[in-house]
């Protein structure tokens, strides 16, 4: 039974071409918009002559099983792809086992409403599906190249003296990019993952401009997210605290305004008003390029 499982493991992809050149083919698809040329005839019996190797190595009494998987992987709803010479969305009917024409493009289908082993059938990357499903969260609709202003505290990693908290301005991009590293983390079982950027501004010092800062970097593993930065001339770092991610996406995506991250609310808002009544006319703080552009 294991050498069976390894087959079917390894078959995977190929049964999953087959099942969409079977229905092309039960449905005349190909045919019926003279599309099945000499090339796609050539692929069809590659396709069909390995399918058939792969059928032959399984025991006979479980050769029905396996075929009859073929004919039963999608599950009704399930996006197959455009039909030939059309821009319509195909779905599958699990109810009478025939494919139809949705009568949608994929515009008004909606990204978004795609899962994940669908995208390639679509034509569409992981991080268009991402930034879809992300317009369709929280509690309402985001014009486009929207940004909020999200504020976490920051301390030293050692005993200098450090900004008392970091200004974000995030958008759409920055939470795709999160989530993305986030994924790069979890498939390749890496600890963390370190991008050059920092934050819009460090604030809470006043002599900030002397520190030259200069490695600054956004950290991210498989569960949660902080930036961090050092001085040109000394050993010392400071960093924000950590964020979890899905709880950070949430947040950002609820309500409107300044969002503040902090156990105590109130007293980092005072250090953030306290530090802005402190600055200059301008506000301006030398700062590297911000991981959320």
């Amino acid at each position: 039974m294991k050498t069976i499982k390894v087959i079917r493991d390894a078959g995977l992809a190929l049964s999953e071409a087959m099942c969409v050149l079977v229905g092309l083919r039960q449905f005349d698809f190909l045919a019926r918009r003279q599309k099945e040329s000499s090339d796609v005839v050539a692929l069809r019996m590659r396709l069909e002559g390995l399918l058939a190797r792969y059928v032959d190595a399984v025991p006979t009494t479980d050769r029905k099983a396996t075929l009859g998987e073929c004919a039963t992987r999608y599950e009704d709803g399930e996006v197959l792809g455009f039909e030939a010479g059309a821009v319509d969305v195909i779905l599958w009917n699990g109810d009478d086992g025939h494919a139809y024409n949705s009568g949608e493009t994929l515009l008004n289908y909606g990204i978004g409403n795609l899962r994940e082993h669908e995208l390639v059938r679509v034509g569409v990357s992981r991080e268009q599906w991402r930034l879809a499903q992300l317009a369709l969260k929280g509690d309402r609709a985001r014009p486009d190249g929207w940004t909020r202003n999200v504020y976490m505290r920051a301390q030293a990693t050692g005993y200098g003296s450090s900004p008392s908290f970091a200004k974000l301005v995030v958008d759409a991009q920055f939470l795709e990019l999160l989530l993305r590293l986030k994924d790069l983390s979890e498939r390749e079982r890496l600890t963390e993952v370190r991008v050059s950027g920092g934050p819009e501004q460090w604030g809470g010092l006043s002599d900030i401009d002397d520190l030259q800062l200069q490695c600054a970097e956004l950290v991210v593993t498989c569960n949660s997210f902080w930036f961090t930065d050092s001085p040109k001339h000394s050993d010392e770092t400071f960093q924000t605290t950590n964020e979890t991610i899905e709880a950070f996406v949430e947040k950002v995506l609820e309500g409107e305004g300044d969002l503040y991250l902090a156990d105590d609310v109130q007293d980092l808002k005072d250090a953030v008003n306290d530090f802005n009544d402190d600055s200059d006319d301008d506000g301006t703080i030398s700062q590297e390029p911000s991981a959320a552009t």
